[in-house]
């Protein structure tokens, strides 16, 4: 564990040494010599150097008003500020060539065990032409790109924050909030704390480390573990020294560990435990990038064929020659343009892609969901719970509390395994994201401890859960019928923007041309807290009776609550409204930098997927007659490119700049987003019609309600079937038990049927009645005939991320499903009874 450092250093109040152009960035950035390795120093020395260095940059640097008249100018301002960062970085090179030639030498000759990390991407040349993409109207400008050395161009429309890196970003944060704790983590039942100096140092310290140990600018560091300071320190880090992170996640098959290491050429892995490394040494033999392992926790006992395995002091040891100064040029390479990691898909309908996201798009991101969404402060807590090599839990846990100074707390990886709410208890955080299934799993908990309560109380506590549940529905009913939008226009249109500076300077492209945008959202209708007015009579029934559920909960300070990777089902919403909680919907993808739209604030978005997140746009294109179509969206909070795949990212983008996102949809009356379905999981029976599957699974499972997960098949088939599992228990490492849950004991038992398994279940005739009336009475409701369920098979096992049915977030992996049970499929469509039983 990386040690905490008491007496942090102060740190420089200079800016980190890089071009200050952040209007329109054009061109690639230039790498340092790759070495990054020296002796130690004299102190006067270094301070020589640094000095040089610093004359040569302003030398080389416009001042401020000559930036500014330069953001506003046209291409050739640009060209002449592209020389002068290559001025820069000339200057910064001769500077130190002279103190740091024998130096280097001393340090090849103490690292002679180490393979230089070798790259084809370390030089400052530009991509092929073929890797790069522009927009319309943009001239020369990189709408896209594929490769990890070239920068996209940062398009900042007037009234826009500045681009800056994530490097900058921490060192803002550890001036502005400065001895104010940023990270938590439980330690032998103890909580241990870092404030946000020391956050800046612990990744200056791992900046230095992988330098030392060889890494290259715009190389891959992996990180194998569970959420941790240590994930943190080591992301960072890896951005100080020029390098590019990626997580990898902790529950992966060592084949799919295998596929992220070799199609990002990873040349650092770290990992946290014993465990971790024993898969990696599995595959290592077919990973010949990988140089260095890292086990950053935990005592080394396995080894690694052919590739070093460090301890995390020996790791820390390899950068004690590494100068700050080495760190701070490699930091003055980069622009907000370059990548900033890679979050790979999770492969549901395919080999996962690597998601190039750029400092910007993590930065400006974080920055509106913070500032103009969650208004997150210092004040707030957040339990890091999602897995961080997600886009969703980086936003969250990692760059939101970046920009704002929230605090962040780390659970032990088997106190998540056996309950969230504990930690959440303990904790008792103000900001709350979860996918369906953790909210699910909190409503549970309260549902139990609900029935634990004596009959008088029980009766007492469900009126007062009812009574808020009616004021905040009857304020959302108020909300739609009083909400006035340009919802007509948009409808006709098709598209909506939230755009900055609404209502004065219209904003502008990169080129300085003006965009109008007739159906811009107003800021207010976006980002403002849904605030539920009480009453006194309302507080009184709050805190005598639907407190104690919340803190139960863990979720009594709670005032930002959100859902993402899935909708969650209108019984957890409303059980969730019941407590007093709304939690929003988030609609977003990992190429979107995570969010798209939110519900956040908004009254009338019941049901939807809320509006368009501040300052991005989005539209529908190619509409059927019930007004579906694509669901498209453009901004600054859209991806780079697709990593070496040039095909696949100029198909995710339309002429227009647009992102396409995949996903189907349309507007309400109101002009909120309603997603439908997606592109790819379309399905065309054999008679034409295509079927969205994701609605008719949600009906499924909210007509059911012992039902777990819910997959719909029909394509090129005669007509549509379905598999359902029921809902069980699960062990520490997520595999569903036989067990069913106890809630879904109860139901069953109001049915009068008695069973503790799935497998009686599944064979019980009384059950197979029950879910054939429900599975009628949505059938009575299909839009069509065509995408009515008409056989359906029980399986005595639940889906699971562990057993390779679903995602990391819990989406179905369809191929992997429909392969798997192909014989139970195949038996729907050989025979013509209406329901087939997995036996």
């Amino acid at each position: 564990m990386p040690p905490k450092h008491k007496k942090s250093q102060q740190i420089d109040e200079a800016p980190l040494l890089k071009a200050k152009d952040h209007h329109h960035h054009s061109g690639s950035s230039s790498s340092s010599n790759g070495n990054g390795k020296s002796s130690k120093s004299s102190k006067a020395s270094n301070s020589t150097a640094k000095q040089d260095l610093e004359a040569a940059l302003a030398a080389a640097q416009p001042s401020q008003s000559q930036q500014r008249a330069a953001a506003a100018s046209s291409a050739s301002s640009s060209s002449s500020q592209q020389a002068q960062r290559a001025a820069a970085a000339a200057a910064m090179a001769e500077a130190s060539s002279s103190r740091s030639t024998s130096s280097r030498a001393a340090t090849a000759a103490a690292s002679e065990d180490i393979t230089s990390l070798s790259s084809s991407t370390s030089s400052s040349a530009r991509q092929p032409a073929a890797s790069r993409g522009s927009g319309t109207g943009s001239g020369k400008s990189a709408m896209w790109v594929t490769q990890p050395n070239a920068p996209v161009d940062v398009h900042v429309r007037i009234g826009d924050a500045t681009p800056v890196t994530v490097m900058e970003a921490l060192e803002r944060a550890a001036r502005e909030y400065s001895n104010h704790t940023a990270l938590h983590a439980k330690r032998m039942g103890q909580w241990q704390s870092w404030t946000w100096r020391e956050y800046y140092d612990q990744a200056q310290v791992v900046a230095k480390g992988v330098i030392g140990c060889g890494l290259e600018p715009f190389r891959t560091v992996a990180i194998y573990g569970a959420n941790s300071p240590e994930w943190l320190f080591i992301n960072s880090g890896t951005l100080f020294a020029g390098g590019i992170p990626t997580g990898v996640y902790g529950a992966s098959s060592p084949k799919a560990v295998w596929y992220q290491l070799k199609h990002s050429e990873t040349a650092i892995v770290f990992v946290e435990t014993t465990e971790h490394l024993r898969v990696l040494k599995r595959i290592i033999p077919r990973l010949p990038d990988v140089r260095i392992v890292v086990q950053y926790r935990g005592q080394i006992e396995e080894t690694c064929e052919g590739v070093p395995v460090l301890s995390w002091d020996q790791f820390l040891g390899r950068g004690k020659d590494v100068r700050e100064l080495d760190v701070r040029i490699r930091c003055g390479n980069l622009v907000p343009g370059n990548c900033a990691g890679y979050l790979y898909t999770a492969g549901t309908t395919g080999n996962p892609m690597a998601v190039m996201l750029s400092h910007d798009n993590l930065v400006w991101t974080a920055r509106q969901l913070a500032h103009k969404v969650m208004r997150a402060s210092v004040q707030d807590r957040i339990v890091s719970c999602l897995p961080l090599c997600f886009v969703a839990s980086q936003l969250t846990d990692i760059y939101v509390p970046l920009v704002s100074g929230a605090a962040v707390y780390f659970a032990p990886p088997e106190a998540l395994r056996a309950g969230l709410r504990e930690v959440m208890r303990e904790v008792m955080p103000t900001i709350v994201l979860g996918v369906p299934r953790m909210w699910e799993k909190l409503q549970q908990s309260v549902k139990i401890f609900h029935q634990s309560q004596g009959w008088f109380r029980k009766k007492l506590c469900s009126w007062a859960a009812n009574y808020m549940l009616r004021r905040h529905l009857a304020v959302q009913n108020l909300g739609r019928a009083s909400a006035t939008t340009g919802s007509d226009a948009a409808l006709a249109n098709n598209s909506f923007s939230t755009l900055p500076s609404m209502g004065s300077t219209p904003p502008t492209t990169g080129s300085g041309q003006h965009s109008s945008h007739p159906n811009a959202i107003p800021a207010s209708a976006a980002g403002e807290p849904l605030k539920v007015s009480k009453g006194l009579f309302g507080r009184l029934v709050d805190s005598l009776w639907v407190k104690e559920f919340r803190e139960h909960a863990g979720l009594a300070k709670c005032r930002v609550a959100a859902c993402c990777a899935a909708p969650l089902s209108t019984d957890a919403l409303q059980f969730m409204m019941s407590l007093d909680i709304i939690v929003d919907e988030v609609f977003g993808l990992t190429e979107s930098t995570g969010p798209a739209a939110h519900t956040f604030g908004l009254r009338s978005a019941a049901g939807s997927s809320g509006r368009p997140l501040i300052g991005t746009e989005f539209k529908l294109t190619n509409r059927d007659k019930a007004r579906n179509g694509e669901i498209r969206t453009r901004g600054r909070h859209v991806f780079m490119g697709y990593l070496r795949d040039p095909e696949e990212t100029a198909e995710a983008f339309d002429e227009d700049g647009y992102l396409k996102t995949g996903d189907v949809g349309k507007l309400d009356t109101l002009g909120n987003l309603i997603v439908t379905g997606r592109l790819k999981e379309l399905i065309a029976t054999s008679g034409g019609v295509l079927v969205a599957p994701i609605p008719i699974e949600e009906s499924i499972k909210k007509a059911i309600p012992v039902i777990s997960n819910a997959l719909v098949i029909g394509d090129g088939r005669k007509y549509v079937t379905a598999l359902l599992t029921l809902k069980t228990d699960c062990d520490a490492n997520g595999l569903p038990y036989e067990t069913l849950t106890r809630e879904t004991q109860e139901i069953l038992a109001e049915q009068g049927i008695r069973c503790r398994t799935s497998s009686e279940a599944v064979n019980d005739r009384k059950v197979q009645e029950f879910i054939n009336v429900c599975m009628r009475r949505t059938i009575e409701r299909s839009v069509s005939r065509a995408q009515a369920v008409k056989k359906w098979t029980i399986l005595a096992q639940d889906f699971s991320v562990a057993g390779g049915e679903l995602g990391p977030t819990h989406k179905l992996k369809r191929r992997v499903i429909e392969s798997k049970y192909v014989h139970e499929i195949e038996r729907m469509y050989a025979n013509d009874l209406e329901v087939e039983i997995r036996r």
